[in-house]
């Protein structure tokens, strides 16, 4: 709570900048500058992957993701997740041993015996019987531009991923 009020104080002075000085310039350095320095790790990652997936990975992860991007360390991270989305191409070609040993484990006959595989088996069956990927995701990129696009790029980062593959 003291976080989100921080950032509604930062969020106020920007407009309060702005309403006095009507300078957009100032006021989009200040959000860069102060605001963006606000949001939690786990905000980022929202933003970073703005649908399912992110909220996935803020469930599983974000009792751990409370703090702030606050070194340059932490910032090269949050770049790499992004840098990894936009440039699928570069990312497969880099790890594409890893990816392989990785496929070859997942069609493994050990790994379809596991509790791993049945879980998500469970699950996949669950989304699909259940409308996720038909009616969820379809409604969802049109009630979000943010989501669509990162679907978007998802899949042409698959495409690019079966190709290579």
């Amino acid at each position: 709570m003291d976080l989100e009020i921080e950032k509604a104080i930062t969020k106020k002075k920007c407009l309060e900048q702005l309403i006095k000085e009507y300078n957009i310039e100032q006021a989009i350095a200040y959000i860069e500058k102060d605001l963006e320095n606000d949001f939690t790790i786990k905000e980022k990652l929202l933003q970073a992957f703005p649908g399912s997936y992110g909220r996935y990975l803020c469930v599983h992860f974000g009792q751990f993701l409370n703090g702030k991007i606050d070194s340059e360390e932490k910032e090269r991270a949050n770049l790499s997740i992004l840098n990894t989305i936009n440039n699928i191409e570069k990312y497969l070609e880099e790890n594409k041993e890893t990816i392989e040993k990785y496929l070859e484990f997942i069609n493994s006959a050990e790994y379809k015996k596991s509790s791993v595989y049945k879980m998500k088996q469970l699950l996949l069956n669950f989304q699909q019987e259940n409308g996720y990927n038909d009616i969820f995701i379809e409604n969802f990129k049109i009630l979000s531009d943010s989501y669509r696009e990162y679907y978007e790029k998802l899949q042409t980062a698959n495409k690019v991923f079966r190709e290579i593959l």
